[in-house]
């Protein structure tokens, strides 16, 4: 898992949509953080899409700042 996430960051990072200062360790914090943040109110069944849907919004405003 962290061979496969590590290449899959580094070409993140190739094509510029990931910073080059991020390692996998931290990416596998942020994905348990998010696993365990999302486990923790069971009853509210959307937290996980908007939790994905807050990084992705990061990652778009990353990007719009790069151009």
């Amino acid at each position: 898992m962290r061979a496969t996430g590590a290449a899959l960051l580094e070409r993140a990072q190739r094509d510029g949509a990931v910073p080059g200062d991020i390692g996998i360790a931290d990416l596998l914090t942020l994905v348990n953080a998010i696993a365990w943040v999302s486990e923790q109110a069971p009853c509210d069944e959307y937290l996980l899409d908007r939790l994905l849907a807050l990084v992705r919004g990061m990652e778009s405003q990353a990007q719009e700042e790069k151009t």
